[in-house]
């Protein structure tokens, strides 16, 4: 009789108690890091600096609504979302582990309890409802291992925020208490078209700008509004003062002069309709005042007393204050077109001295001790940087810096196992 396993074997068939060969990975469609020639939508840029006691160095791929980033953190790489993805996955299986041991419990205790079992046996069911056997996936050293058995060495976490021009990392750092809490916040964005972009590193109030690769898109870029800071800080607080001022005065009065001849047509075409809605109502709404007249006489006697009450006082408190006039009349467009003035006046001021301080900070990051070196290859050259991206990337900043000081990291903590060390 012929072995089935060799038909198996032969037909290229698993065997019914055999597990399907898994197929091989496809190979990766993302080129390696440095490989994308910088463009005006795509540039990969490394970015390097120091925050605090710690030393990052960012691997950026600037893409159009994309962003990609890997961090180094005092010498250990991490890759935040894919890190963040295996923590949620890892969470997802221990709940779901922890779930099948209390049906376990549940169910061994129901059975105890229903069958006469003997001695050896409900001492073993003792140990299994107490759940006092060491767990196999349990460290020797007390730490639960992530998806891929390991344990990170840095006990760093992350929690990623994604945007399509912008990405925001929240580094988790063991506290005191054991628990990991919100250090530092690592800020990555694309600006213009994906050709270029900044990294900086938010820790509390302090804003750590971290210095791009020597010839990148994002070096030229930086290069350029430190040449032209008064141009780029212009053009920013216009950007940014449309932003305040659309929720402030209203579509309706910065659009005014374009909605007045639709609302005249409106008008005119509804006013045949409200003169015969008004005509219909006139004498019900007549008849409904001459009704109520003796209600409203009562009651304005009787609350005339209280108003002349708070007309004496109001006389008594305020009455020494003198009118005060101006000796010419001031037009009203005038009122209206100050306040756009001053909110551009002053998220120019703010922006002005923002990329000033900017700048004195990319200084310091470039001269510190291994902040330097050759880009890599592929991230060179100034092709990718964007001339049209003046008043995107420097209106985060004043928008930033106009409303509220720099919020820091939230306070969040997580429990999830460890990331895998790198």
């Amino acid at each position: 009789m012929q072995d089935p396993s060799a038909d198996a074997a032969g037909t290229g068939a698993a065997g019914p108690d055999e597990p399907e060969p898994e197929p091989e990975p496809e190979s990766e469609s993302e080129p390696e890091f440095g490989a994308q020639v910088p463009t005006r939508v795509a540039a990969d840029v490394e970015y390097r600096g120091r925050s605090g006691e710690h030393d990052y160095l960012v691997r950026v791929r600037h893409r159009l609504l994309d962003t990609f980033a890997t961090v180094v953190i005092d010498g250990v790489e991490h890759d935040p979302q894919a890190e963040e993805k295996a923590l949620k996955k890892a969470e997802k299986a221990e709940k779901a582990e922890k779930a099948e041991k209390a049906q376990h419990v549940a169910r061994a205790k129901t059975d105890q309890k229903a069958e006469a079992i003997r001695p050896g046996e409900a001492a073993e069911a003792d140990v299994d409802s107490d759940g006092e056997q060491p767990d196999a996936d349990v460290d020797p050293d007390g730490e639960q291992p992530d998806a891929a058995g390991q344990v990170a060495g840095d006990g760093v976490r992350f929690r990623c925020e994604d945007g399509f021009t912008s990405l925001r990392i929240v580094v988790l750092r063991p506290g005191n208490d054991g628990e990991h809490e919100d250090a530092e916040v690592i800020r990555v964005r694309t600006v213009g078209l994906g050709g270029a972009g900044e990294v900086e590193v938010r820790r509390d109030l302090e804003r750590v700008p971290l210095a791009p690769a020597e010839g990148s898109p994002s070096a030229a870029r930086e290069e350029k509004r430190a040449a032209h800071p008064t141009r780029f800080a212009l053009t920013a607080a216009l950007a940014a003062s449309a932003r305040y001022l659309i929720p402030l005065l209203g579509l309706g009065a910065l659009l005014s002069g374009l909605l007045d001849p639709v609302k005249e047509w409106v008008v005119e075409r509804l006013r045949p309709l409200v003169e015969a809605v008004v005509g219909f109502i006139a004498p019900i709404w007549e008849w409904f005042s001459q009704l109520t007249r003796p209600v409203r006489e009562f009651l304005g006697a009787v609350t005339r007393p209280v108003r002349e009450l708070r007309d004496w006082v109001v006389e008594l408190l305020f009455g020494w204050i003198p009118e005060f006039s101006l000796p010419f009349s001031v037009p009203g467009w005038v009122v209206d077109a100050a306040i756009p003035v001053l909110v551009v006046l002053f998220v120019f001021v703010v922006t002005l001295r923002q990329l000033r301080h900017r700048g004195a900070k990319l200084e310091e990051a470039r001269k510190a001790p291994g902040a330097g070196g050759t880009p890599a290859e592929g991230t060179g050259g100034a092709e990718g940087a964007d001339d049209d991206a003046e008043g995107d990337d420097a209106e985060d900043e004043a928008v930033g810096d106009a409303r509220a000081p720099a919020r820091g990291a939230e306070d969040r903590s997580s429990t999830a196992p460890s990331p895998p060390e790198r």
